[in-house]
C-alpha cells in the first residue's frame, strides 16, 4: 500500500475548494422538487448560482434538477442524458443560457456550447435509500442529506456535511485534466485514491476501476478486462468462467468497475441522438454497462450469448448490439470525432487496489466506516485529513466527571460520563458511556451504548448494544417516530415489514416523509428538544 499517496490525495481533497480546485459546472439530478430546491440553495453562495466555496469552489456553476418528469426508473444511462436535458432548461431559467424552444437537438447544443472547455460533474441522488433504511426517513427521504463527520459553514450557519457534499468534495481532484468532459458519479461512495487521478487524454469514454482478485466476488461487479494502452473490455456480472474466458492470454487481472465514468461531450451528443426517441417520451429504462458499454467492446456472438442467458430477448440483443456498433462507427465519421483529439474507445482509470473505498450505502458498512475513523491506521488518518476531523481527534482526557479516549468529538457537548474510541456529532449529551459507537445529530439525556449507531435521536434515556441501530424520524403531525434496526438485518428486505419494535415499516415512513421540506423536520425536532429540556 502507497500510504503516503492516499494520504496526499485525502489532504489535496481537503483543501481542494479552497483553493478553487474542482469542477466549474455541478449538475445534481435529484428525485422530487423539494430536494432540488434544498441543493441549489444549500450547494450555492447568497446569488444561488455559484458555489459557497466550502465543497464546491465559488466561480463553480451549480445546476440542480428534477427528474420527476420521467415515467417510472430511466436507470442510470437514460438518467444521465435525461438529467443533462433538465440542466439545460435550468440552465436557461438561471439565465447562463439562450434557448429558442425546448426541442432536444436546441437542448443539446446551447448547454454543449455553456460547457466547452470546463470540466462538468453530474451526481445522481436519486433511489429511496432502502439498503440504509431508516436512516433516510429522517432526512425527508433524502439518502445524499444523511449525515457525515466533517462541519462545514451554510447559510444557516455550522452543519454537519452531508453524504452528497462528501462525494462532491472527494471528486473535486478530478477535475482539472477533463475539460470538456461530463463526468458522472453516484452518491453513496467516498473514495481516497492511491494512485494518480489525470485522464490519460485518449478515451471518449473513461471508467474507474479498482483491481481485485480473480475470484468468485468478481460475480458481484461490473468487470473491467484491461487490452493494453488503457483500452477495455466492460462486462455486467458475469461468474469467474465467464471473465477468464474474455481475458487476454497469459492475463489475469480484472478489475470491478466503482460504477463512475466520464464521457466526452462529442460522444454524449451522439448518445443523446441515438436515445432521442426516449428521451422525448420520457420512458424506458437503460443502463450504461449491458446497454452501451457491454455491447461497444464485444464482439456480436458474445454479446448476444451473455444478454439471451441472463434472460434478454435474442433478436433484441443483436438489434442493441448492431444499434450501438453503427453508432460508434458513424461518430468516427464526424468531424467531432476528428477534432477532439481522442482516438480511443472505452478506457478505464485504474484508481488504486489500496485506495480508501468507503461505502455509506448500509447500516452495516456505515457504521464500519465511522468507526474506522478513530484508527491509528492509514484509513483513520486519511479519513481525519479528509473529513477535516484532526482537531476534534482526542486522544486522552481525564476531568472529574469526563473521560474520553480515542475518540471525535465535533460540534458537540458531552457534560458526563466515559468515551472510548468512539464518534460524536453535532449532538448534546447530558451522560454518556459508550465505547465503538457513532452519535450523530443526537440529544440526550443519558446514553449507555457498545458498538451501536444512534442517529438523529432526541430521548432521555438510551441503552444500546453490539450492532444496534437506531434513529428518530420527526413528522409535523405524527412527532416524533422511533426507528430501531440492527447491522445485521438488510434494509432492502425489510422495507415492507415492520421489524424489531417499530410502529411503521419502512416503506411507510418513505410515503409519510413525501413532500415534506427539511425546515419543516427541524421544526418537529425543535419542539423535543425544549420538550426534553
Amino acid at each position: 500500500m502507497n500510504s503516503a499517496s492516499i494520504i496526499d490525495n485525502a489532504r489535496k481533497i481537503a483543501e481542494a475548494a479552497s483553493k478553487g480546485i474542482g469542477p466549474d459546472v455541478v449538475i445534481i439530478v435529484n428525485s422530487q422538487e423539494e430536494q432540488a430546491s434544498f441543493w441549489q440553495e444549500r450547494l450555492t453562495g447568497s446569488d444561488e448560482v455559484h458555489g459557497s466555496g466550502e465543497v464546491i469552489k465559488k466561480d463553480a456553476v451549480v445546476i440542480s434538477v428534477t427528474e420527476s418528469n420521467w415515467q417510472g426508473g430511466a436507470g442510470n444511462a437514460l438518467g444521465t442524458l435525461n438529467g443533462f436535458l433538465q440542466a439545460s432548461i435550468k440552465a436557461e431559467e438561471m439565465g447562463l443560457i439562450k434557448l429558442k424552444n425546448h426541442h432536444i437537438d436546441t437542448l443539446t447544443f446551447n448547454l454543449i456550447s455553456f460547457l466547452k472547455y470546463k470540466s462538468t460533474f453530474m451526481f445522481h441522488t436519486a433511489g429511496k435509500g432502502t439498503r440504509i433504511a431508516p436512516l433516510p426517513g429522517a432526512e425527508a427521504n433524502s439518502k445524499p442529506n444523511i449525515k457525515l463527520p466533517d462541519v462545514i459553514e451554510t447559510q444557516s450557519g455550522k452543519e454537519p456535511i452531508t453524504m452528497l457534499e462528501a462525494i462532491i468534495k472527494v471528486s473535486s481532484i478530478y477535475a482539472p485534466t477533463r475539460k470538456n468532459r461530463l463526468s458522472v458519479f453516484w452518491g453513496d461512495q467516498v473514495i481516497i485514491n492511491e494512485l494518480d487521478v489525470a485522464f490519460e487524454g485518449r478515451h471518449h469514454v473513461e471508467i474507474f476501476g479498482e483491481l481485485v482478485p480473480l475470484d468468485d466476488d468478481i460475480k458481484s461487479y461490473g468487470v473491467l478486462v484491461p487490452l493494453g494502452e488503457g483500452d477495455c473490455k466492460v462486462r455486467e456480472k458475469l461468474p469467474i468462467e465467464e471473465v477468464k474466458k474474455i481475458l487476454p492470454e497469459g492475463e489475469k487481472k480484472v478489475f470491478r468497475s466503482v460504477g463512475s465514468f466520464t464521457v466526452s461531450l462529442e460522444f454524449l451528443k451522439e448518445l443523446i441522438e441515438l436515445e432521442k426517441c426516449c428521451l422525448t417520451n420520457h420512458k424506458e429504462c437503460l443502463n450504461t454497462d449491458p446497454d452501451w458499454w457491454q455491447p461497444l467492446t464485444s464482439e456480436k456472438d458474445e454479446y448476444i450469448s451473455i444478454m439471451t442467458q441472463s434472460g434478454a430477448n435474442k433478436k433484441e440483443s443483436e438489434a442493441k448490439w448492431n444499434q450501438i456498433q453503427g453508432l460508434w462507427d458513424n461518430f468516427t465519421e464526424t468531424n467531432e470525432y476528428k477534432e477532439s483529439g481522442l482516438s480511443g474507445k472505452i478506457g478505464f482509470k485504474d484508481v488504486g487496489q489500496n485506495s480508501m473505498w468507503w461505502d455509506y450505502g448500509q447500516a452495516s458498512y456505515f457504521l464500519k466506516n465511522m468507526q474506522a475513523l478513530t484508527s491509528t491506521s492509514t484509513e483513520g488518518e486519511a479519513g481525519r485529513i479528509f473529513f477535516n476531523l484532526e482537531e476534534h481527534f482526542v486522544k486522552d482526557i481525564k476531568e472529574k466527571d469526563l473521560s474520553m479516549e480515542n475518540s471525535i468529538i465535533s460540534l458537540s457537548n458531552v457534560k458526563k460520563g466515559r468515551l472510548k474510541n468512539c464518534v460524536v456529532i453535532a449532538s448534546e449529551l447530558e451522560e454518556a458511556y459508550a465505547e465503538n459507537s457513532v452519535i450523530i445529530g443526537s440529544h440526550l439525556i443519558k446514553i449507555e451504548a457498545k458498538g451501536a449507531l444512534c442517529y438523529n435521536v432526541v430521548e432521555k434515556s438510551v441503552a444500546l448494544t453490539d450492532g444496534d441501530v437506531l434513529v428518530n424520524v420527526f413528522h409535523p403531525e405524527k412527532g416524533k417516530i422511533t426507528m430501531k434496526t440492527h447491522i445485521s438485518r438488510d434494509g432492502k428486505k425489510d422495507w415492507k415489514e415492520k421489524v424489531l419494535e417499530n410502529k411503521y415499516s419502512y416503506s411507510e415512513i418513505h410515503d409519510l416523509m413525501k413532500s415534506l421540506r427539511v425546515e419543516d423536520i427541524e421544526k418537529e425536532k425543535k419542539k423535543a428538544k425544549e420538550t426534553l429540556k
